[in-house]
């Protein structure tokens, strides 16, 4: 399954703490503690590629307009999108 995933990285919880939280169930509990602990750590880069290695799924973050402009032709090449902005930030 190909996911991409749009992410602000907003509120009090850390990157890694949001893909584990966000991912942990759907991948059935198969990230491992040392994923969960390990210090050194690169959303954009190690998480993706320990999903791939752990399961069949495909993770794509993006941050951003211009990483999404990159991807915007082929967004139906996605299975599912997981928006995750926090709109409230700007609220007065």
């Amino acid at each position: 399954m190909k996911i991409l995933w749009i992410e602000d990285f907003g509120g009090n919880a850390t990157a890694r703490e949001m893909s584990v939280n966000i991912f942990d169930d759907f991948l059935g509990k198969i990230i491992s503690e040392k994923y969960r602990k390990d210090s050194e750590f690169s959303i954009k880069k190690e998480f993706t590629e320990y999903v791939k290695k752990i399961s069949f799924h495909e993770i794509d973050l993006i941050k951003n307009y211009p990483e999404f402009r990159k991807i915007q032709d082929n967004i139906f090449d996605y299975d599912y999108i997981l928006i995750d902005i926090n709109l409230s930030e700007g609220l007065s």
